[in-house]
């Protein structure tokens, strides 16, 4: 046993030891936290969410108008520029005298030429349609012989298919008699032989003999010549009896004939009334089908060439007529513009909006200059990116700010996809303003504002990671270790619903409002790194 001095001894080096682990636990926690991130964590909310879209544009007309002039004209001079003011009756440009002549000209001519076509066209319809006239007439004749003959042959083919459908009936009726009396006959029984009849007669006869002379054998009154009696008399019945079962024999053979041979005759009767009347039945059918071709024979009514006249159309001089007419029209404005000295006017007021043309230009089939007239609507354009403006809808209420005030309640009503010259997609938001508020040219901001929400899981972006293309966020997990329970961070992999410049919402199937979200780390973190908490 160890004594009491002892004891105390180690009693005193346990406890040194203890107090030792406690201080290294304590100085490793600490230098364990000073190398650990710290990191500010909030739980997801509940909050709607804000968009905000800007964009700048400017104002214009919300139609143009176009004004034209024939086509071909040398133009002398133009006298508008854009952004000029027009009143109904100004002069926009004066055409040369010499092509206006030329042009009114050219048109008399193409009038004449145009009208001598369908005159032409006119003589060459009616000696065609006196041609087909002696082809109708032709064709008639021959479509009347060709019925004729059709018709006689046609009835002749009924005739004789209703001479074949009789004969079918009446060879049916005849074999089926000729077939039935056979049966009959067949079925005759075999009369018996009346030999056969006799013999049996005979043999009873000398049997009942024999057995008489046998009797008076047995009881003893035999005569002297009975046993020879008995002895030919078994020979005579032995021998009739060979000639009877001979003639038995004869009758059965007779019978089992007979009845094959009745057999055969049945069959001989069925086969011969169901080919028969296979052929009474494709007869009938023939004569049918003949007699329907006969009453579809029909006399054509009318020829190709015939109905081809009632519905001929001369489309040249139709056509023509159409092109005289609008000529017709276009040298009518070309005699009222020589009339008015060349002078081409303004057909209303209003203001330019591009000159297409300048002076020596000929006139084409385009617009010669572009103009909207007095209180004509204005239009907010502003040509944005496709993904801002992806967040935009029809109907979404706008605010437009110009250097000089602020116009509210308007709203979108229109967004269309415009290809740039260098192949990137746009997109042209277009707003309508009422009269008088702006100004054409003028510049604005577009501001849209759309709510949507409320999100019961909500974060700010500042916890929202990107990788690969997909969205994760960082929650603090507890865990043990050897040195207790230690705070990490773990990865957990999100949708994102919505987002704005400030927070996103995510789904629930993610996260929920009892989740520890990290916002900021004091470094990069890891999934499963450690973590603590910011004091304060």
């Amino acid at each position: 046993m160890l004594s009491k001095l002892t004891k105390n001894k180690c009693a005193k080096i346990l406890a040194g030891f203890m107090v030792f682990m406690f201080a290294m636990t304590v100085i490793s926690r600490g230098a364990a936290s000073m190398t650990v991130a710290q990191v500010a964590a909030i739980h997801p909310g509940t909050r709607s969410l804000e968009t905000i879209v800007t964009g700048e544009g400017t104002m214009e007309q919300q139609t143009e108008n176009g004004f034209w002039t024939l086509a071909g004209l040398v133009l002398e001079k133009v006298y508008v520029q854009k952004g000029q003011k027009l009143r109904k009756g100004d002069v926009l440009a004066k055409v040369q005298a010499k092509s206006l002549e030329e042009k009114i000209q050219t048109l008399q001519k193409e009038i004449r030429g145009l009208e001598l076509q369908s005159e032409e066209a006119q003589d060459t319809i009616r000696r065609n349609r006196q041609e087909k006239r002696e082809t109708i007439k032709s064709q008639k004749k021959q479509n009347r012989e060709q019925y004729q003959q059709k018709k006689q042959e046609l009835t002749a083919a009924v005739e004789t298919a209703s001479t074949e459908y009789d004969n079918a009936k009446e060879t049916a009726q005849t074999e089926k008699l000729q077939a039935a009396r056979a049966v009959e006959d067949a079925a005759k029984p075999v009369e018996v032989d009346g030999t056969l009849a006799a013999g049996r007669l005979e043999l009873a006869q000398k049997q009942k003999k024999l057995d008489r002379l046998k009797e008076q054998k047995q009881k003893g009154s035999e005569g002297e010549n009975t046993e020879d009696d008995i002895s030919a008399l078994e020979d005579e019945i032995a021998s009739l009896q060979l000639q009877l079962q001979t003639q038995e024999q004869t009758l059965q053979q007779k019978r089992a004939d007979q009845k094959e041979t009745l057999k055969r005759a049945r069959d001989d009767y069925r086969r011969t009334v169901s080919e028969n009347r296979r052929k009474v039945k494709k007869a009938k059918a023939s004569l049918k089908k003949a007699r329907n071709k006969l009453a579809e024979c029909h006399p054509e009514k009318g020829t190709e060439a015939e109905r081809e006249i009632k519905t001929e159309i001369n489309y040249t001089k139709e056509q023509n007529d159409l092109q005289i007419r609008e000529k017709q029209k276009m040298l009518r404005q070309l005699q009222e513009l020589a009339g008015a000295g060349g002078a081409v006017r303004a057909d209303q007021d209003g203001v330019v909006t591009a000159v297409h043309v300048k002076s020596g230009d000929v006139t084409n089939e385009s617009a010669v200059l572009l103009y909207a007239g007095n209180g004509e609507k204005l239009q907010f354009t502003s040509l944005m990116e496709k993904r801002e403006a992806k967040k935009l809808s029809v109907g979404d209420e706008v605010t437009l700010k110009t250097a000089e005030k602020k116009i509210r309640g308007l709203t979108i009503s229109s967004i269309e996809e415009q290809l740039q010259s260098d192949g990137t997609e746009k997109r042209k938001v277009t707003v309508q303003v009422p009269q008088g508020k702006c100004r054409i040219g003028q510049v604005a901001e577009m501001t849209v504002r759309k709510e949507s929400g409320p999100y019961d899981v909500t974060i700010p972006l500042t916890a929202l990671h990107t990788e690969q293309g997909k969205n994760y966020v960082y929650v603090i997990r507890s865990v043990k270790t050897v040195l207790g329970k230690q705070k990490t961070a773990s990865r957990v992999d999100v949708t994102v619903l919505k987002r704005n410049g400030s927070f996103a919402a995510i789904s629930e199937d993610n996260l929920s409002q009892e989740d520890q979200v990290i916002t900021e780390a004091t470094r990069i973190i890891r999934a499963g790194d450690r973590v603590r908490l910011q004091e304060g």
